[in-house]
């Protein structure tokens, strides 16, 4: 009886490791950049309006549109006590109108990004980008960030 009881419980860990393991590799899928081309857009690409619907869970998405708008945030030189900075990001929209302020529409997303200045107003780029758990803007989605990018003709 011991042995059946000993043959059911070590079942019962094996079914929850692996279930743990499909659970875990799902949340922690490397970032990786998977650009595809406007002509074979692929699964995981989603315009910037569907974007913006809210409707899609945390994780990494690809995505185009022209940049209109790049932000760096103002030097703070020590000892100087400076206002915070929303961080370095870049608009980009479906549509090829410049932005002078960061009322967005359903066609407009702010990507947080390490080195703005590295993008041309105006130009379209393919852009893979991670929809994070954090939300630090007045947009309805969480916040958007760069993971890589390609110039388009």
């Amino acid at each position: 009886m011991k042995q059946k009881t000993t043959f059911f419980i070590i079942i019962i860990i094996f079914i929850i490791l692996i279930g743990a393991g499909f659970y875990f590799s799902q949340k922690t899928k490397d970032f990786l950049p998977n650009l595809v081309s406007q002509k074979d857009p692929g699964q995981n690409f989603y315009s910037i309006s569907q974007i913006k619907q809210g409707n899609l869970p945390f994780g990494n998405y690809q995505t185009q549109g022209y940049v209109v708008k790049i932000y760096t945030c103002p030097a703070c030189p020590p000892p100087s006590q400076c206002k915070p900075c929303m961080g370095n990001n870049i608009v980009i929209s479906e549509l090829q109108v410049l932005r002078q302020n960061y009322n967005l529409t359903n066609q407009d997303l702010l990507i947080f990004t390490d080195d703005p200045n590295q993008f041309e107003l105006g130009k379209k780029y393919q852009f893979t980008v991670r929809l994070t758990e954090i939300k630090s803007t007045n947009e309805p989605i969480n916040d958007v960030e760069l993971g890589s990018f390609q110039a388009m003709d």
